[in-house]
């Protein structure tokens, strides 16, 4: 067995408790019988407080190995009239007025990355993680897209794929994220898989 212990890097242990109470799925002492941390979602706004705690981990949980994870565009998604087409780039949602919602569990990370890459935005909904889309709910997102001027919908992937049922008179656009792991991410995985044989 490998046990991994993952940290979102904008909220790390946020305060520390048990899930409903906080973040955390166990109390802090289960962390000393994991073999690594990965700290996922880096990015420049979160970089320096996240490699903090790395230190912390380390100074707490020795010899343990921490890993970083980052996220980037690696492209954009369109449905239109039942279709999908991928692969495109960030540059096809250029000139257009974009309605954008979410239901994950972060959706401030979705809305900034959307204002970092200039996207002209009509509106931002945010909808609870996991969330099962209803006809009327769309058709009321699609009305007030419509009104604030909007000529397409935006969304994540996990979400354009929770609305293949649906169709929908506008465009629906997704950004397409890909995970970048830390470098030593993967020789590590091999090597404990090694030690088990």
């Amino acid at each position: 067995d490998l046990d991994l212990v993952l940290f979102n890097s904008d909220t790390l242990a946020g305060n520390s408790r048990v899930f409903p109470g906080g973040d955390l799925r166990e109390p802090v002492n289960a962390l000393k019988r994991c073999h690594g941390f990965v700290l996922t979602g880096i990015n420049n706004h979160n970089k320096e407080r996240a490699l903090k705690f790395i230190n912390v981990l380390h100074e707490k949980f020795r010899p343990t190995h921490c890993f970083i994870n980052g996220n980037s565009l690696s492209g954009v998604a369109r449905t239109r009239q039942g279709r999908t087409e991928e692969n495109l780039t960030p540059e096809a949602l250029s000139g257009e007025r974009c309605y954008a919602f979410c239901g994950i569990a972060r959706p401030e990370g979705f809305k900034q990355s959307l204002e970092e890459l200039g996207i002209d935005l009509a509106g931002f909904l945010a909808l609870p993680d996991h969330h099962i889309y209803k006809e009327n709910e769309i058709n009321g997102m699609v009305s007030r897209a419509k009104k604030s001027g909007a000529s397409c919908l935006l969304c994540t992937e996990k979400d354009l794929v929770k609305l293949g049922h649906f169709s929908l008179p506008l465009p629906v656009y997704a950004l397409c994220q890909e995970i970048i792991p830390d470098s030593s991410f993967e020789g590590f995985i091999l090597d404990r898989l090694q030690v088990k044989k």
